[in-house]
C-alpha cells in the first residue's frame, strides 16, 4: 500500500511538472525597457579631404556634459533621454522624450520625434601657422630668419623664397538636434549591452585646390590683388557610426 501511495505522489508530480507553462523568455523589447542606457564606446568614420576615410573615437567628439546622459525605454513605443548631473545649460530639460520601433525581427531600431543623442564631426581646414623663435620651454624648433638684409654676395641675385601654403585638418562635434535615425543595425544585443550601427548623410567644405576664400597676391612687391579664391566646395559625405551601449 505504501509503495502504490509514493507511485501515484510520483505521477502525481510528473503530471503537474508536465502542465507547468515554462518561463517566457524576454524578449529586445522587455530588455530595453528594463535599465537606463548610457554610450560606453564609439567610433566614427569620416572623409578627408583627400577622399580617403578616417577612423575618430566618437567619446573625443562627445561633449563631456552629455557622456553622463543616458535613455530609458518606457511601455509603448515612448522612450526618453535624461540629462544626468552635469548639464551643457542650466536651462537644458532634465528629459527629452522620442519615440522608438524594432523592425526587421527585433534587428533594426528606428528612434525619431526628439531624439538628440548623435553629435556630428564638423572639419575644418585651417592654414598650418609656423612660429619663428626658439621655444625654451619645450626644447622645440622652429623657424627662424629665412633671409636678412647681408645674406647676399656682391654680383648675385637675390632670391627670396617663398613658401607654399601648408594646411592642417582640424575636428570639431555639432549636435544634430532632434535627428531622426531609421533603421539602424543592432548588433551583439545582450541584457547589459547592445551596439547600434547606422550613417549620417551629410556635406563637408572642402578647402583644397585653391578653394579658400581668401584673396591671392600674385606680386608680392606691390600687393596688387590678382583674384579672389572660391568659397569651399560642399562635398557630399557619409558618417558612419558605431555605437555602443551598456546598461547601468
Amino acid at each position: 500500500m505504501k509503495n502504490f501511495l509514493i507511485f501515484t505522489l510520483a505521477i502525481v508530480a510528473i503530471v503537474t511538472a508536465c502542465n507547468r507553462a515554462p518561463t517566457p523568455k524576454p524578449n529586445k523589447q522587455d530588455m530595453l525597457r528594463s535599465g537606463k542606457w548610457s554610450i560606453s564606446s564609439g567610433r566614427v568614420i569620416i572623409k578627408l579631404p583627400n577622399g580617403k576615410d578616417t577612423t575618430l573615437n566618437y567619446l573625443d567628439y562627445l561633449p563631456f556634459c552629455r557622456r553622463d546622459d543616458y535613455m530609458v525605454f518606457h511601455e509603448g513605443q515612448t522612450a526618453a533621454i535624461f540629462t544626468a548631473s552635469n548639464k551643457c545649460s542650466p536651462a537644458d530639460p532634465d528629459s527629452t522624450y522620442f519615440n522608438w520601433y524594432f523592425s526587421n525581427n527585433e534587428t533594426n531600431l528606428s528612434m525619431y520625434h526628439g531624439f538628440d543623442f548623435i553629435y556630428g564631426i564638423r572639419e575644418y581646414i585651417m592654414p598650418f601657422r609656423f612660429d619663428t623663435t626658439w621655444d625654451f620651454s619645450h626644447t622645440t624648433f622652429v623657424l627662424d630668419t629665412i633671409h636678412g638684409i647681408l645674406d647676399t654676395e656682391f654680383g648675385y641675385t637675390r632670391v627670396i623664397p617663398i613658401l607654399d601654403t601648408i594646411f592642417e585638418v582640424r575636428f570639431d562635434s555639432v549636435n544634430l538636434k532632434y535627428n531622426n535615425l531609421y533603421n539602424a543595425k543592432v548588433l551583439d544585443f545582450t541584457e547589459s549591452s547592445f551596439t547600434l550601427s547606422f550613417f549620417v548623410y551629410a556635406t563637408y567644405p572642402d578647402s583644397t585646390q585653391h578653394h579658400t576664400g581668401m584673396f591671392i597676391y600674385t606680386d608680392p612687391i606691390s600687393s596688387a590683388l590678382d583674384t579672389l579664391n572660391w568659397d569651399p566646395i560642399l562635398r557630399p559625405d557619409t558618417l558612419k557610426y558605431t555605437i555602443k551601449y551598456i546598461k547601468n
